[in-house]
């Protein structure tokens, strides 16, 4: 990770490598099979597992018919017309994207054959979004389904990146992590889905909006791998404290 604008303070404070202090609720909901909730500085997203199911019907893009069919569902707020985020949700146009990464990131998460012709439902709901707002969608369902006691080939995490290209002058650094809406608002932004467990991470999504240069994925990736383990670890506690 650069270090090199180590020193610098955010507005909020932070230095350009930190973090707003993540935390991970578990078993919220007792309708659900699992659920977990994510809030990281103002951005709060919860989301609920129901299932797996046999016997449902199976809808459109289910995959193989004798392995587990997920259902992403995404829900609050629609935001407006202009592509900026509402106070409580995501903007109409990201939701499509959001859903169509989150399903795709599960189907290489979860083990789909130990579970043939049943259904799983993952609903994810946005309390509020303060930017890295895909990054904690993810951060959610995975733990949610770990909730549930769903098989995983892995445990994905998502991280989220602000990337100041060379024409933005700074004192902005080049790389922040888990940027806010006002950070996500001025610079191109990135989120990185990789895998925390089994090591060594593999890469599962990347969704980048803006300018970016040759250097701001790999640096990206990079940092996701060391933000990967520091959930691993709370994630680690929270079953510990079990």
């Amino acid at each position: 990770m650069d270090t090199s604008a180590a020193g610098l303070r955010r507005i909020d404070g932070r230095e350009a490598h930190q973090l707003r202090p993540p935390s991970l609720e578990e078993g919220l909901l007792n309708r659900a099979d699992g659920s977990a909730r994510v809030n990281a500085g103002h951005t709060s997203v919860i989301a609920a597992v129901f299932g797996p199911m046999q016997g449902r019907t199976r809808g459109p893009g289910a995959g193989q018919p004798d392995s587990l069919s997920i259902e992403v569902v995404l829900t609050g707020g629609s935001g407006v017309g202009n592509g900026q985020a509402t106070s409580n949700g995501v903007a109409a146009e990201n939701a499509a994207t959001y859903k169509s990464i989150l399903l795709d990131v599960l189907h290489s998460s979860v083990c789909l054959a130990a579970y043939p012709r049943c259904s799983l439902t993952v609903a994810c709901r946005v309390l509020h979004n303060d930017g890295g707002c895909l990054a904690a969608l993810v951060n959610a369902a995975a733990a949610a389904l770990m909730d549930a006691g769903v098989d995983m080939e892995c445990m994905p995490v998502g991280a989220a990146f602000a990337w100041r290209p060379h024409s933005v002058e700074p004192p902005l650094p080049q790389l922040l992590v888990d940027p806010d809406a006002a950070e996500e608002a001025k610079l191109a932004n990135v989120t990185v889905v990789c895998s925390a467990s089994p090591a060594p991470s593999q890469l599962l999504a990347v969704h980048a909006v803006g300018c970016l240069d040759d250097a701001a994925l790999p640096a990206c990736v990079e940092a996701a791998e060391q933000v990967a383990r520091t959930f691993a670890q709370i994630s680690r506690q929270k079953n510990e404290m079990r």
